[in-house]
């Protein structure tokens, strides 16, 4: 019945067949305050933090995967520059840009 609670479905239920076994006005007080406590603070704002952490763990794994390609741009811009830099010290004429591409 928490989970009842904490998915919203069929909560008001509970509350409800427990308030009518006690005949006590203080007890259906008391009983419906608790429940509308627990589906507030569990169904609502712990659906909430689950599905934050949800999405910041699925934002956090695209950005590794950027990550990681970016610092693969960025080795064969190195390896480029390193080409280039000797081709201008011997003063030859640079290569085909086929050569100087890094095999993927």
């Amino acid at each position: 019945s928490i989970f009842k609670m904490f998915t919203l479905e069929g909560w008001y239920e509970i509350p409800e067949t427990i308030a009518r076994e006690n005949g006590s006005v203080q007890m259906e007080f008391f009983t419906k305050f608790y429940f509308i406590f627990i589906v507030v603070t569990g169904g609502i704002f712990g659906l909430s933090i689950v599905n934050a952490i949800f999405v910041d763990e699925m934002v956090a794994d695209n950005n590794q995967e950027l990550e990681l390609r970016i610092t693969r741009l960025e080795n064969k811009i190195d390896i480029l520059i390193e080409k280039l830099e000797e081709a201008r010290e011997s003063k030859t004429d640079f290569p085909p840009a086929s050569d100087l591409l890094p095999e993927a």
